[in-house]
This record gives structure tokens, C-alpha cells and sequence, in this order.
């Protein structure tokens, strides 16, 4: 399973290692660039594992953390035990998919980007 969040470079740190400081939810980390050509100040990326893969839009973006954010809120809020079947969520963002999971064995709610599916809202 992959985990790509959506972040905003705010500083290129040392343009000869590609590497950029980027902010999640008020949290500024350094990523590497290396992947992506043309990135500066202010684009949004997807990050995975410290790499930034992919430039997104701000509105793809921001949709993206306010729905993790409220994910995150239901999840926290419920108090319910975990089931023992794992939970599955799909939100459409035109041709791309972000599949969200919450393990049966985990009180953390882990989500993946998938691009090009073409999968719907699973109940």
C-alpha cells in the first residue's frame, strides 16, 4: 500500500541535493525534489516516504486535507472498537481515486493516493 500526502513547498533548502521544506498541517519537514522537474516555492506535492512524486493543484490539495482532517476527526470520535474487518473509503478528485484504510488491528487511519482509477464510493 502506498501513503502520499498533499504538501506545500515553502523553502528550496539546497538546490544542488534537490531538497525542499515542505508543511503538512503545520508541520515543516525537508523532502527530497529530485523526482519532480521545475518544483519552487509554493507548488503543492504529493510526498511519499520523504519524496515529493507528483505536483498537484491547491484545490486538489486542500480538498484532500480537509477530508483527511475530518477523517481523522470521525475516527478519533467515534470510540468504537475496531471491527475485524478492515474499513474502506474512496473519494473521487476527477481521474484520480485516494483510497483511505483503517486496519482492524490499528487505531491510526493510514491512506493511500491511487492515480487513474476510476473506482467509487464503497459503503
Amino acid at each position: 500500500m502506498c501513503l502520499a500526502v498533499p504538501g506545500r513547498i515553502v523553502e528550496i533548502v539546497d538546490q544542488t541535493q534537490q531538497i525542499a521544506k515542505v508543511e503538512v498541517g503545520g508541520v515543516r519537514r525537508n523532502i527530497s525534489v529530485a523526482l519532480l522537474d521545475d518544483v519552487k516555492v509554493g507548488d503543492w506535492v504529493l510526498i511519499h516516504v520523504g519524496f515529493a512524486i507528483q505536483k498537484v493543484d491547491e484545490e486538489e490539495a486542500l480538498q484532500t486535507l480537509a477530508f483527511l482532517h475530518q477523517l481523522g476527526g470521525a475516527f478519533s470520535a467515534s470510540g468504537d472498537a475496531p471491527s475485524s474487518k478492515p474499513q474502506k473509503r474512496i473519494r473521487q478528485t476527477g481521474a484520480k481515486s485516494v483510497e483511505f484504510f483503517r486496519p482492524a488491528s490499528s487505531s491510526h487511519a493510514p491512506f493511500s493516493h491511487r492515480l487513474g482509477s476510476t473506482s467509487t464510493a464503497v459503503p
